[in-house]
């Protein structure tokens, strides 16, 4: 498992990149409490991530507070991120 985290204007990001050919459960902390945006790149979502334009922020999935916690499939990569 690979990590990246910084703050922009809307406050933490969280990049996790899956980098086994099995699925981990990641437990994620550090999030104020209120919505967040989750996108996930896995072998359901690539093909057609580098086919089209603008498909990354298809992705994007709203939620009204941070799972206690996030499954990657393998090789997959999840961005969180704090949302308004």
């Amino acid at each position: 498992m690979a990590s990246l985290a910084y703050r922009d204007s809307a406050g933490p990001v969280l990049w996790l990149a899956n980098l086994t050919g099995e699925p981990q459960t990641v437990q994620v902390k550090g999030f104020k409490p209120g919505p967040v945006a989750i996108s996930l790149l896995d072998e359901s979502s690539f093909a057609a991530a580098t086919k089209q334009r603008g498909f990354l922020g298809k992705l994007i999935k709203k939620v009204k507070k941070m799972p206690a916690s996030i499954l990657l499939r393998p090789y997959a990569v999840a961005r969180i991120a704090a949302a308004s």
